[in-house]
Formats: C-alpha cells, sequence, structure tokens
C-alpha cells in the first residue's frame, strides 16, 4: 500500500517546534469521560485487523494526543493541531466546527484525531474531515503506515521512530517521549514486551490502500526537514 504524498510529512508546517514543544490548550474546563476510551478501542480493531502489536499503536496514540481524563493519560480523539498550535475539543462537532473554521480561514497545515493525520498531505486518502475524525479511520491509517515501517526496518522501536521522521535526531527525540509512554502501560497491565510480528496481514480497508503514486517508503516527515512537533506535543496540558 503506498500513501499519497506520504514522504512529505504530516508534520510538515514550521521549522521550529523540535526544539519548542508546544502545549496543547483544552477547550472546555471538563472533558467528557464517555470519548476517554474512543482511540484505544479504535487502536485495538485496528491492530488486530492490520497484524501489528496492540499496545504499539495504543501508546503511539497516547504519543500523539494523550491527555489526562479522570486520572488516567489516553489518547483524545477530538484533538486538533494547527500550525503547531494545539487544542483538545469537547466533541467531534466541536471539532469538526473547528477545523472547519481553520480551513476558512486559510490554515492548510491541520492535524486531526487520535493519531494526528495532516490534513493536506492525507485527506485525499479519507472521504472526509468527518472521516479522518473517525477513530477507527484514523487509527486504521496509522496502523497500516506502521506496518509498512516495520517490514520495511524489521524492528518496532526504528518503525515507530520513521513515523516520525527518518532523519536520526528526529526520530530519536520522538522515540524519547513514545518509550516511557509504552513502558508506563506494560507496567500498568503487567505484560511484557514482546512484540514478534508474524506474516504480513492483508489490508481489507480500501482507505488504507491510497495512492500508488508516491515511490518511496519515507516517514510522515522529510528527512531534511525540521518539524513543527505535530507528533511531539507531549506535554501535558495544564487546566
Amino acid at each position: 500500500m503506498k500513501f499519497k504524498n506520504r514522504y512529505v510529512s504530516t508534520l510538515f508546517v514550521t521549522a521550529f517546534s523540535l526544539v519548542q514543544f508546544t502545549p496543547m490548550r483544552v477547550h472546555s474546563d471538563v472533558l467528557p469521560i464517555k470519548y476517554s476510551t474512543l482511540c484505544d478501542r479504535a487502536a485495538v480493531v485496528a491492530a488486530n485487523a492490520i497484524g501489528i502489536p496492540i499496545k504499539i499503536l495504543k501508546a503511539v496514540g497516547r504519543t500523539e494526543s494523550g491527555i489526562s481524563v479522570n486520572g488516567q493519560f489516553v489518547p483524545w480523539p477530538w484533538t486538533v493541531n494547527v500550525e503547531g498550535q494545539g487544542i483538545r475539543l469537547s466533541s467531534r462537532q466541536e471539532a469538526w466546527l473547528h477545523i472547519k473554521d481553520m480551513r476558512d480561514r486559510g490554515k492548510k497545515n491541520i492535524d486531526i484525531g487520535c493519531f494526528q493525520i495532516n490534513h493536506r498531505w492525507h485527506s485525499s486518502n479519507f472521504s472526509s474531515v468527518d472521516d479522518m475524525l473517525n477513530p477507527i479511520s484514523n487509527a486504521r491509517y496509522s496502523a497500516e503506515f506502521l506496518k509498512e515501517l516495520y517490514v520495511e526496518y524489521g524492528d518496532w522501536m526504528k518503525a515507530v521512530g520513521a513515523y516520525h521522521s527518518k532523519n536520526r535526531e528526529f526520530s530519536e527525540r520522538y522515540l524519547a517521549k513514545f518509550k516511557p509512554i509504552l513502558k508506563n502501560m506494560e507496567q500498568s497491565t503487567g505484560e511484557n514486551r514482546n512484540y514478534a510480528e508474524g506474516s504480513r496481514a492483508p489490508n481489507a480497508f480500501p482507505l488504507l490502500k491510497g495512492s500508488s503514486e508516491s515511490g518511496n517508503k519515507g516517514s510522515l516527515f522529510p528527512t531534511n526537514t525540521r518539524s513543527n512537533g505535530s507528533l511531539l506535543r507531549l506535554t501535558e496540558t495544564r487546566g
């Protein structure tokens, strides 16, 4: 499967925020707890369907959009980041309206949902903005990309690093955030870190087939460009 423009990053917006992480803010004082499990549930469905370790995808979700809700650190489905400025909305409708408002203002670099898929570079692989906000669609797209990277590298940590960037400096910074999140998840469940991988699972989801136009098997971030940090906005939002 090829992602259209995949070698051009979901993160390609500005050139400074890998060294300057921008905290995401919360749109309202209280985020509805009923949405706090949506990303993880979607990760389970996507990981099982694509054939990747569930905990890897769950940890990526927390690295992308994690926030404390009712004492639990969880990925948040209605997370939107516009040119390095992140916000977590209280509902799918609010997120959709925020994205529409930003697009109406001419903003193009918008990262969407549980796994922060960039609208500018990847929207052609989805039917609509609402589809990008759908936790299942968002998770499936990320799971297939991670699977391709694992096939390429043969190592899950390298695949996760390349999910952000094939530039070693940037991938290592991302992994420095990702690994403690994964470790905390493992400790909380008592599971070990055995990510043995079997044969490649077939892609049953048309939205993941993408386009064959891209000739590069690259990361979501070009190797020679700095990131805007949309995959590294890990500072926990303070109320």
